[in-house]
């Protein structure tokens, strides 16, 4: 991490270690193979990913929690990100259960005047959700194995400027 992240040569990181720095190379080299290893080998077909995206919003919308939790895997993580300027999870939730539960509690206390539009996000389907035509969050998703692997909510203010600009395009 120390030579991908910041840059560090593999002299200084062998002195800080107390290795050689062949060792320190091998060990770089080890992590990267070890990383690429977990990458998956194909994408997530778009319609696909599209499809399921369209149902988990409509489960988590209509507070469904019997077809989320058909839609979540077993290890699902939910991840907030509010900035410290919104509502969000402070911290990241995991197992379907806990994050069906969350996202059905949300349901049940809609925003006025609540919009939903599916939409690409940095490439993949993604939630822009209007609370009073303005943009209050972004739901995006992870997909492994065909159902949703980690849910991220972005309901950072500053993140959401950029979807500011969208809503008043596309009004």
């Amino acid at each position: 991490m120390l030579r991908e992240a910041f840059g560090f040569p593999y002299g200084e990181i062998a002195t800080t270690l107390d290795r050689s720095e062949a060792a320190v190379r091998q060990l770089a080299g080890r992590a990267r193979r070890h990383v690429d290893e977990r990458r998956p080998r194909y994408d997530v077909d778009p319609a696909a990913r599209r499809d399921l995206t369209e149902r988990f919003l409509a489960a988590a919308s209509g507070g469904d929690l019997d077809a989320l939790l058909r839609l979540l895997a077993p290890d699902v993580r939910l991840v907030g990100d509010s900035g410290g300027k919104a509502k969000a999870p402070l911290r990241v939730l995991r197992s379907a259960g806990k994050v069906g539960r969350f996202l059905c509690a949300v349901a049940q206390r809609p925003l006025p005047g609540t919009e939903f539009r599916v939409l690409d996000v940095n490439g993949a389907p993604g939630v822009l959700v209007l609370a009073g035509g303005k943009p209050d969050s972004v739901v995006q998703i992870e997909v492994r194995g065909g159902r949703v692997a980690c849910v991220h909510i972005v309901r950072n203010p500053d993140k959401l400027t950029a979807f500011t600009a969208f809503t008043a395009f596309t009004a």
